[in-house]
């Protein structure tokens, strides 16, 4: 997917080495809020990105500015089980500062659509209170479901993240068809 210089795509496995640092840099912005302990949270391993990277649950925003690309972001999901619907999960998506508030997102949660025709929801977890967090998919058209009303999958991820710590969390879907 192209929008002016931007590019949206599967990575090469050279461009792997990248995504952790971009993590990294995504989640400093979390030391002013509430949740300043994210801001040197654990990231994805290098093993989770291969992993997703071989099964096509992996991709990147590339920014092409005067002769040099720059990766801004990337979305990693996955299917998960669900018995009526064929279903993925946000496990992370990550843009770099500097290219927040151009919609990169936004754009790869579009390619990841066009690129999975058969999904019919998206689903993800994700703070409450976090301006880019929850209001920002909302603004996506993402709606709040109680962790009591989710599908067993998200249920499961919710007890996962709360053994974790991590507090006011809500669970979000996307229908797409």
């Amino acid at each position: 997917m192209r929008s002016g210089n931007l590019v949206i795509s599967f990575p090469d496995l050279q461009q792997l080495q990248f995504l952790p640092e971009i993590e990294k840099k995504s989640q400093l912005r979390f030391q002013e809020t509430v949740h300043s302990e994210c801001a040197f949270g654990e990231t994805l391993s290098a093993d989770h990105f291969l992993a997703r990277y071989r099964e096509n649950s992996l991709i990147i925003s590339q920014i092409s500015q005067k002769s040099e690309i720059s990766i801004a972001g990337f979305l990693v999901f996955k299917k998960i089980p669900d018995n009526t619907e064929t279903t993925l999960f946000i496990e992370e998506m990550s843009v770099l500062p500097e290219y927040a508030g151009n919609r990169i997102g936004e754009k790869m949660i579009q390619y990841m659509v066009s690129i999975r025709p058969e999904i019919k929801s998206i689903w993800l977890t994700t703070f409450e209170n976090i301006p880019w967090n929850a209001p920002y998919y909302e603004r996506l058209g993402f709606l709040q479901i109680p962790f009591q009303d989710c599908i067993p999958e998200i249920q499961k991820i919710h007890q996962v993240e709360s053994s974790k710590g991590l507090k006011n969390r809500i669970a979000m879907v996307k229908y797409i068809r």
